[in-house]
């Protein structure tokens, strides 16, 4: 597996990746088999269909399999490259469907499912423990509502800044700066309880 409790094994990953580069679709269905359920399930909690969650989940893959090279290990983990590019493709089904604005009050009232999602918002911290997922719940929960609701949009839903200062009815600049401020306390938040980004 290319993950270990949840933590991406990197040297295996990039030795799949080189696989999947030299046309081993051996490697690509190794990945695929580790990753899938994450891509289609963030994509079926955004766009709530079906279809749509397993043609982006699909969709994904070939991509990772035509440009195997658009991914840079040096910017994250490939599970969440891979969830960045299902959640744009779930946001672009939304806005060709005009389905968006119906799901928007749907996903700010959600709480978190995907834990790891939030701890990606806070500086891409690795956390496996059980209490440090509680932690970073508590703290999400914890921000002021229009903080939180700007980033349960912007990043969870992955709407863009305009999309969120759409649906909420405030300014873009206003978005910025409550995403800005919802990071800076999540982040302080959570060194107080003694989880840190890695």
């Amino acid at each position: 597996m290319a993950q270990i409790w949840g933590v991406e094994d990197r040297q295996l990953v990039e030795h799949l990746l080189h696989r999947v580069s030299a046309g081993d679709d051996l490697a690509l269905a190794r990945i695929y088999d580790d990753y899938s359920a994450t891509v289609y399930g963030l994509a079926l909690h955004i766009t709530g269909n079906r279809r749509a969650a397993e043609q982006i989940t699909e969709d994904s893959f070939v991509r990772l399999w035509e440009q195997p090279d658009l991914y840079d290990p040096a910017r994250g983990g490939l599970r969440a490259w891979l969830a960045a590019m299902a959640r744009r493709r779930a946001v672009d089904w939304l806005r060709r469907s005009g389905g968006q604005h119906e799901r928007v009050e749907r996903l700010v009232r959600e709480r978190w499912r995907d834990v790891d999602s939030a701890e990606d918002a806070v500086s891409g911290a690795a956390i496996s423990s059980d209490a440090a997922h509680v932690a970073v719940r508590t703290a999400v929960d914890q921000l002021p509502e229009v903080n939180r609701r700007v980033l349960l949009l912007a990043y969870y839903g992955g709407l863009t800044y305009r999309d969120v200062a759409r649906a909420l009815g405030i300014p873009e600049d206003t978005v910025k700066s409550c995403m800005r401020t919802a990071i800076r306390r999540l982040a302080a938040d959570l060194a107080a309880t003694g989880v840190h980004g890695g």
